[in-house]
């Protein structure tokens, strides 16, 4: 069997400087990292080359006054294409934010074109666009259930009017909200999987989960001494599927991270980087945004 080289780029292996990290978003040529105060972002072709987007700048959505340890922004989510990118927002007067599109010319998102807002404010539960039919869907995910709203064509309103959306029937709330494809999936604080597509009905499955990924229609979720496909000495905090590979990161009972390709060890994590809570494969690369940072391994 050919030996597996785990590799952190850039050298010294951290991208920052960082702004309470906890969600990354990946598309089909960026990374999307959460930040504080909005998000910054990279290539794949040049992961240490990092850009950053200042939300609370943009007129109309300026944080005044708040104190420390705030965060505007709760997580981040992306349509594969980079076509829409959704930011949740915390500040109450606001919803969900429809951050960018891609036009010419312009495909970085550094000018912060905020193009609208729907649903309901802080989503804690995560984020997420997804791509159907020719026509784009955001989802926001409370602990009282999943918010859709139709993001093709966003009219253009003043902040804190939202777009029309509405309450997906039969969904309940939880945390863990990712996408792929045209497919949603997330759990319940009970720990059970729901997947939803548009124009579909919620698909609840008991699991008795931990932490979910989802790549090309294909799940996986981590569930109590392994994940959905193997069994493993640990309970997964983040796993992800990279060309149809599951990978899933456990802390042992010495405080050590440890990532796991299937059921074998490839990798330990260097002390004082943050838990690894989010993570998504692209290429040949994990992009693992920790508590505090975004770490890059190249899967050699």
């Amino acid at each position: 069997m050919t030996e597996i080289l785990c590799i952190i780029e850039p050298a010294g292996g951290i991208l920052g400087p960082p702004g309470y990290a906890t969600s990354v978003a990946v598309t089909d040529s960026r990374w999307y990292l959460r930040e504080s105060y909005g998000y910054s972002w990279g290539g794949h072709d040049n992961v240490g080359r990092r850009g950053e987007m200042n939300l609370e700048r943009v007129n109309g959505y300026n944080v005044i006054g708040v104190g420390d340890g705030f965060q505007s922004v709760t997580g981040l989510g992306a349509s594969y294409d980079g076509f829409r990118l959704i930011a949740g927002w915390k500040v109450t007067v606001h919803g969900a934010l429809i951050v960018r599109n891609r036009w010419s010319g312009d495909h970085t998102g550094i000018n912060g074109k905020i193009l609208g807002e729907y649903g309901p404010s802080r989503t804690l539960g995560g984020v997420a666009c997804v791509k159907k039919g020719g026509r784009y869907w955001a989802y926001s995910l409370t602990g009282f259930g999943l918010t859709e709203c139709d993001v093709t064509s966003p009219l253009p309103l003043s902040p804190g009017q939202r777009q029309m959306s509405t309450s997906v029937v039969g969904a309940p709330g939880g945390v863990g909200l990712c996408s792929a494809g045209d497919t949603v999936a997330y759990l319940t604080t009970a720990g059970e999987l729901v997947t939803f597509s548009p124009g579909g009905a919620p698909c609840i499955t008991a699991a008795g989960a931990t932490c979910v990924s989802i790549e090309d229609g294909n799940i996986l979720v981590g569930v109590r001494d392994g994940t959905s496909r193997v069994a493993l000495s640990g309970t997964p905090h983040a796993v992800c599927l990279l060309g149809g590979v599951a990978y899933s990161w456990i802390t042992g009972m010495d405080h050590v991270q440890r990532l796991y390709r299937e059921d074998r060890e490839v990798f330990v994590m260097p002390y004082g980087i943050g838990t690894v809570v989010d993570c998504h494969g692209f290429g040949d690369r994990l992009y693992c945004a920790t508590t505090n940072l975004l770490v890059v391994i190249r899967i050699n």
